[in-house]
C-alpha cells in the first residue's frame, strides 16, 4: 500500500503546480510548453503512469480512478486556458490592425483569353507572316449573300431546306 500512498502524493503535489503553471501562462506557446512539462509523455505524470505496472490489480483500480480525474481536470483546465489566450489573441491583433473601410477594395483580378481565342490569334499570326491577309465577314450568311446575289433562282434545288452548305 505504500507505493500507493508514494504515487498518490506524487499527483496531489503535480497537480497545484500544473494548474498554477497553465493559469500564469502568459501566451499559447508558454502554455504549450507547460503542457508538455505536465502532461507530456516525458512529464512527471508520464512516469507516474509508467510506474502503475508495479501496483496491484486492487491498487491499480483505485490509484487508475485518481490519476484519470486529475489528468482529464488537467486537461480541461489547459483547453480552457487556450481558449482564453486564443481569443485575447484575436482581440490583440483585431486592435493593431485597424482597418480603414472607407478605403476602396483590391481590384479584381484581370480576366484572359479563352483559349479559342488564342489559338484562332496564333493562326492568324502565322498566316500574316506568310504574307496572306484577313479578312472578316458576317458571323451569319443571308440569304441575299448565299442566293440572290449569286442569281440562283428560287426553284433551285440548293435552295432545298435539307441542303446546308453550297459551294
Amino acid at each position: 500500500m505504500s507505493q500507493l500512498k508514494t504515487l498518490t502524493n506524487k499527483i496531489q503535489k503535480l497537480s497545484p503546480l500544473a494548474q498554477k503553471a497553465f493559469l500564469n501562462a502568459k501566451d499559447s506557446k508558454t502554455l504549450y510548453q507547460a503542457k508538455t512539462e505536465f502532461l507530456g509523455p516525458k512529464s512527471e505524470l508520464g512516469q507516474i503512469i509508467k510506474q502503475i505496472k508495479l501496483l496491484s490489480p486492487k491498487e491499480k483500480a483505485l490509484f487508475g480512478k485518481t490519476l484519470n480525474h486529475t489528468k482529464k481536470e488537467l486537461e480541461n483546465l489547459y483547453t480552457h486556458r487556450f481558449e482564453t489566450l486564443k481569443q485575447k489573441d484575436i482581440l490583440k491583433k483585431a486592435k493593431s490592425e485597424q482597418m480603414d473601410l472607407s478605403l476602396p477594395g483590391p481590384d479584381p483580378q484581370k480576366g484572359g483569353l479563352h483559349p479559342i481565342e488564342l489559338i484562332t490569334q496564333k493562326t492568324i499570326n502565322i498566316f500574316k507572316s506568310l504574307g496572306y491577309s484577313v479578312q472578316q465577314g458576317p458571323l451569319i450568311e443571308t440569304d441575299w449573300n448565299n442566293f440572290q446575289a449569286l442569281n440562283i433562282p428560287k426553284g433551285h434545288p440548293s435552295r432545298d431546306l435539307q441542303d446546308t452548305f453550297y459551294i
